[in-house]
């Protein structure tokens, strides 16, 4: 996951990406390794699929989709 985070990253890939479930059980790989690989990107950690379609449509509105961008440009400051 790390490597195709740095890949996207490379080739000017700049959407918000899901992870977890049964692929990525532990939040703290994604904050530690997964985000970092794809900087100044969101990268939103969900424990199961309905948690991430529930996330994704809450980032339909373009609204909370700046928000979203905001409160990870703050959290990397």
């Amino acid at each position: 996951m790390v490597n195709t985070m740095e890949v996207l990253r490379e080739v000017g890939i700049d959407i918000p990406i899901f992870v977890g479930g049964a692929a990525l059980t532990e939040k703290n790989f994604t904050v530690n390794k997964i985000e970092p690989a794809y900087k100044n990107n969101i990268v939103i950690y969900s424990r199961d699929a309905m948690t991430a379609l529930s996330d994704l449509n809450k980032m339909i509105d373009e609204k909370n989709l700046k928000n979203l961008r905001n409160t990870c440009k703050n959290v990397e400051n």
